[in-house]
């Protein structure tokens, strides 16, 4: 429940609860901002890159580049799309993860 939504004028101090909202859409842009970069780059903040990315993809799914070989070999043209966009969402996962963790160390 957000604080907005919890707050209650006749069992709280009397003060409204906090408007975060500018800060919020600030860290959101710059998140967008460093996942443009990314993409464009392949560097994150505080120096990580695309090889960090795939550091943690293969730590957290070793078998991904032997699961799209064999999509690839047998599975035909859909069950590779399917393997690689699973694979891609993954590690667009792992980027955001990383950018969040970096802005918010910053």
């Amino acid at each position: 429940m957000s604080a907005a939504a919890a707050w209650n004028p006749y069992l709280a101090p009397n003060y409204a609860p906090v408007d975060t909202s500018v800060e919020d859409a600030a860290f959101e842009q710059s998140c967008e901002q460093a996942i443009a970069a990314y993409m464009e780059s392949g560097k994150l903040p505080q120096g990580m890159d695309a090889g960090t990315v795939d550091d943690e993809l293969f730590a957290s799914h070793p078998d991904a580049l032997h699961e799209l070989s064999v999509a690839y070999e047998n599975g035909g043209t859909m069950e590779f799309l399917k393997v690689a966009t699973r694979l891609a969402e993954k590690r667009r996962q792992i980027i955001e993860e990383q950018i969040i963790e970096a802005l918010k160390a910053a």
